[in-house]
């Protein structure tokens, strides 16, 4: 699998700074088209693939280590993703909190 979209649904980052990862424009240029097997989900600083924000790496950080791990649990059943029902919706909040 490749990462096909990365969008951040929410985030506390202080303004200028860690808020640059929510431009989708800047998401698609850091993760779209990459895979586990031509990178590693490591920001740059610590040896991987994966360019940070200046004075954000630890987001950057954040980010790399999620989208990779996605991608290694996608490899590990890929075949029960691809096989799962399309647009289905998710159970509503209250019946997945029920014991």
């Amino acid at each position: 699998g490749r990462v096909a979209g990365v969008r951040l649904l929410r985030h506390g980052e202080t303004p200028g700074l860690g808020a640059r990862y929510a431009d989708p424009a800047l998401l698609q240029r850091l993760y779209v088209g990459r895979s586990l097997a031509d990178t590693q989900w490591r920001v740059k600083a610590d040896g991987g693939d994966v360019d940070a924000v200046t004075g954000a790496t630890v987001t950057g950080r954040a980010l790399a280590e999620a989208i990779g791990d996605a991608l290694t649990r996608y490899a590990a059943d890929s075949t029960a993703v691809a096989d799962a029902p399309r647009g289905a919706s998710p159970a509503p909040a209250s019946e997945e909190a029920l014991p």
